[in-house]
């Protein structure tokens, strides 16, 4: 059996090369860094992904806002802010996507 490595990538993640299963082993005997093909059946759709690029982007912007306030610094405050409303209306655009059928 053949295994990928992502980092090893030349090109679209589908056209990875592959290396011996032996060479993909860690001292504990199992397959540390594999990563399937990504194929039709295993991507997300562009709403999809949308949505949870979104909610990262809003709960990273959280933490930023609360961290900025915690530690008085108006400028990490403020980034924090922005991002959630980046992440808020990058969750929106996915869910229209999803609505549309893209």
């Amino acid at each position: 059996m053949m295994l990928t490595r992502p980092e090893q990538a030349e090109g679209p993640i589908n056209q990875s090369r592959t290396v011996p299963e032996d060479s993909c082993r860690t001292g504990n005997g199992r397959v540390g860094w594999f990563m399937p093909y990504q194929t039709e059946e295993n991507t997300m759709k562009s709403g999809t992904k949308d949505k949870v690029e979104g909610a990262f982007h809003e709960a990273k912007g959280k933490v930023k806002e609360v961290a900025g306030k915690i530690t008085g610094k108006a400028d990490l405050e403020i980034a924090g802010t922005d991002e959630k409303v980046a992440g808020k209306i990058q969750e929106k655009v996915g869910e229209i996507k999803t609505v549309l059928g893209k």
